[in-house]
């Protein structure tokens, strides 16, 4: 055997290796009304209508503030309950070290006044509430809070999620295939605020002297070092074995910090040498190491969780905090858009057109229309496998598809014809035909480079519907180049080594 047609069995067993894959994806691994995610047009969704809510602004002077602090150190002093002391002490330390109160502190300060009733120490505390004002919602805001959605909810832009604003302080969100509004409302409102905090003076005071961490949850006894946004990267790590088999029961989270998150964090570590580091996520406590010795490297782990806890932990961590925090108001599974009529006038045109271009090929072209035609099967088939795979199908990305299906005829017609005009001119049959893919190749390439230039733009600035159409368009060019003149090679080159006709007409002459 010669080694080009030893070659081209190799290509024809990888063909047919990569037409079984695509085959078990779509239809053995699952059913393939299973295996093919459709979009909010086509299949139910969550809908989801979302409210900010802006910390409230310290507008107050120095008097008011002080007032306040000392009417906290006199009912500490008298002893009153530690539990309805806590909210005004969050809220103290929140103005003196952010500026600013979260909401929901607010409303816990709110409840304490009311159980200390008329004490003549909660009247500061009441000025002092009166002088926390709402933050007003820029575009801006909306656009940071959409980002770090759409980062959380597409995490590979893969998914046609629909988030758009509604009116000034609303965000309105649409994911396909997800039915179950807790899990969506899960990721959407989670705020995901890191902090990494260290002891106060007071903090260090009571750990030297009882050996043990104070309440972590101690305002007067913890104090922030750094914060999310001195993250770099992070990524889940095998943490620990289990008892039995070896199997890996923890992981861990490990983190590389920017270079002012590096020198944050190294100051922190030697300045707490024997003293813990406590980590937060949304104010909750999730670890609290101890330091053994200064960390200057920039890294750092976060530990022990389960698989699909740090996955989640470390999905929330590279899309970042939400900048403002959001509350839920409406969440509700949504039906199909434009529904299951839809989807199959839209399959039946699709059918249609490619029983209409495999007719014409097959007519005008014989044997190798007929190549061609396989080549679009096997197009067809990848290409179901790619969407099924990392993809949700609307119809956009239909019409994307559709389209790149065109782009791969086009390539085939150009080749045809060269080759054709070869056999006119009284070449050989395989010399007609490496000459028409060689110089027919120039023209292909321009054409699905442009078009995936095109596609990459809608890409980059269309909405969610116009990037679907984008993605769909992107592969399906991509991929129909390689079928196209990849394929279609292969399948001719088969044809001529192994002498199946020698007949002109048989290539359209």
């Amino acid at each position: 055997m010669g080694f080009k047609k030893q070659v081209n069995y190799y290509f024809l067993i990888a063909i047919t290796a990569l037409i079984g894959l695509s085959i078990w994806q779509l239809f053995i691994r699952q059913p393939i009304r299973k295996a093919i995610k459709l979009g909010l047009d086509l299949r139910s969704g969550t809908h989801l209508l979302l409210a900010l809510n802006p910390p409230l602004k310290w507008t107050g002077t120095k008097g008011d503030k002080m007032a306040a602090a000392q009417a906290l150190a006199q009912m500490q002093q008298k002893k009153v309950n530690p539990q309805i002391l806590l909210p005004l002490e969050t809220v103290m330390a929140k103005i003196t070290n952010e500026g600013t109160v979260p909401q929901k502190d607010e409303k816990n300060a709110e409840a304490a006044l009311q159980k200390l009733g008329n004490v003549a120490q909660a009247q500061p505390w009441q000025i002092l509430l009166q002088k926390l004002l709402p933050q007003k919602i820029t575009l801006k805001d909306l656009s940071r809070v959409k980002l770090v959605l759409e980062k959380r909810i597409n995490e590979f832009g893969t998914k046609e999620t629909m988030i758009q604003n509604f009116g000034s302080s609303h965000i309105i969100v649409d994911i396909p295939e997800e039915t179950n509004p807790r899990k969506a409302e899960k990721i959407v409102s989670k705020t995901a605020y890191l902090a990494f905090k260290e002891l106060t003076t007071a903090g260090k005071q009571y750990f030297e002297s009882s050996q043990s961490p104070p309440n972590f949850y101690n305002p007067a006894m913890w104090k922030t070092i750094m914060n999310g946004s001195a993250l770099k990267s992070v990524q889940v790590e095998p943490y620990g074995q289990g008892q039995t088999g070896g199997n890996t029961t923890q992981y861990m989270v490990a983190f590389q910090l920017t270079s002012k998150g590096t020198k944050l964090f190294g100051k922190a570590t030697t300045q707490n040498v024997g003293y813990p580091i406590a980590i937060y996520l949304d104010g909750k406590l999730i670890s609290s190491p101890k330091v053994d010795e200064p960390i200057t490297g920039g890294s750092g782990v976060i530990q022990s969780f389960t698989l699909n806890k740090a996955v989640e932990l470390t999905r929330f961590l590279q899309a970042g905090a939400l900048p403002i925090p959001i509350k839920v108001e409406e969440s509700d599974v949504v039906g199909p858009t434009l529904g299951h009529e839809a989807l199959l006038e839209s399959l039946a045109a699709g059918i249609l057109g490619l029983a209409t271009v495999i007719l014409f090929m097959l007519l005008f072209y014989r044997l190798p229309g007929f190549f061609a035609c396989l080549a679009l099967m096997i197009y067809a088939l990848w290409l179901l496998g790619i969407m099924s795979k990392f993809f949700i199908l609307t119809l956009p990305g239909i019409a994307g598809i559709v389209l790149s299906i065109g782009m791969a005829v086009d390539a085939n017609i150009l080749i045809f014809e060269r080759v054709k005009e070869e056999l006119w001119n009284g070449k050989t049959i395989p010399g007609a035909v490496d000459i028409g893919f060689q110089k027919a190749w120039s023209s292909i390439l321009d054409s699905h480079v442009t078009t995936i230039i095109g596609a990459l733009a809608l890409i980059w600035k269309g909405s969610a519907s116009i990037q679907g159409f984008g993605v769909a368009l992107l592969v399906g060019t991509a991929l129909s180049l390689v079928t196209a003149w990849g394929v279609t090679r292969i399948l001719m080159d088969w044809s001529v080594l192994n002498n199946i006709t020698t007949s002109r007409k048989a290539y359209g002459a």
